[in-house]
């Protein structure tokens, strides 16, 4: 996924902390900032990229924030 991260790295700059956080979250936490990346998903899903579907290839999304 480096290729694409490349390409999206400006868009996905202003998330990343977020993102790196959620390692630390509750279940309760990580729901809420899931709809927020669910959004940004839906942002940028008409570039061709699936930003969900790489969340959860990177483990970020687990099957119970579904």
């Amino acid at each position: 996924h480096r290729f694409i991260l490349v390409v999206l790295d400006d868009q996905l700059q202003h998330h990343k902390k977020k993102l790196n956080a959620l390692k630390h979250l509750t279940s309760g936490r990580k729901k809420l900032l899931y709809l927020i990346i669910s959004d940004y998903a839906l942002e940028i899903k008409r570039s061709g990229f699936s930003v969900y579907e790489h969340f959860k290839n990177m483990g970020y999304l687990t099957d119970e924030v579904r």
